[in-house]
């Protein structure tokens, strides 16, 4: 990439960083515009920044997230990238959940999981499960469906030894337990987790990566903190919190 496009992705990565939205956006649309009768990968990699921070402006940014969003995905297509064309899908769904349009985001995670499914990647095939299982947690009426959801990825992920989205359903599937049934029997699932977490982390040789490794997993801690703070228990959540950064 051209240095001077280099330093407009840069700029706009930090500002972003600092919560500076609309001005990350400036700086990745100096990129985009440069960029744009290329459609090359550098094209797509502004489109994809420009949606994520358009989409997190709610449903003012839709339309521009949805935009930039589709151009990265039409890219990627064209290309025949068919990892970044998954990724493009569940940046859409997210994109567009964040707006409200529920069906929509849906759809496009629908998308995701169909190509994940011809392609035969596990991984992929485990974040758009995830992607979709979250969406319908949000509706009462489609909990058990969510479950059954979380489950399948359970089971793959388990099986690949993809944790962070085996921890992601298992997080998922332990706040519809809390909410729906029984906090108590959540935070012993949350416990049984918990120490999962720390045989796997005891596999891991190098301090780095198994400082990564459980930071890639926090939302399990924070979920279960939350947990324990609204059933009054002060102790146990900071108990928890402190495993969470234990090596």
């Amino acid at each position: 990439m051209d240095p001077e496009l280099e330093n407009y992705m840069k700029t706009g990565d930090q500002l972003l960083g600092k919560g500076k939205n609309i001005d990350s956006i400036r700086e990745y649309l100096k990129g985009y515009e440069a960029l744009k009768d290329k459609e090359n990968e550098d094209t797509a990699d502004f489109c994809q920044r420009l949606s994520t921070v358009y989409s997190l402006l709610g449903k003012e940014g839709y339309d521009e997230a949805k935009k930039f969003g589709e151009i990265s995905l039409r890219i990627h297509e064209k290309l025949g990238d068919q990892d970044l064309v998954v990724m493009d899908l569940l940046s859409l769904a997210s994109a567009v959940l964040s707006s409200g349009k529920n069906q929509e985001a849906e759809d496009f995670a629908n998308r995701a999981l169909d190509l994940s499914r011809k392609m035969n990647e596990p991984i992929f095939i485990a974040m758009s499960l995830n992607s979709l299982g979250s969406m319908k947690m949000d509706s009462k009426k489609a909990r058990n469906e969510a479950l059954k959801i979380f489950d399948e990825v359970l089971s793959l992920s388990m099986e690949n030894e993809d944790w962070e989205d085996y921890f992601e359903a298992l997080t998922n599937k332990i706040s519809i337990i809390s909410e729906d049934k029984d906090p108590d029997e959540a935070l012993e699932l949350g416990n049984k987790a918990m120490d999962q977490a720390d045989e796997i982390a005891k596999k891991i040789k190098n301090k780095k990566e198994r400082k990564d490794f459980k930071e890639s997993i926090t939302f399990l801690y924070d979920v279960l903190a939350d947990i324990a703070m609204s059933k009054e228990n002060v102790d146990l959540a900071i108990k928890i919190a402190q495993r969470s950064k234990s090596d």
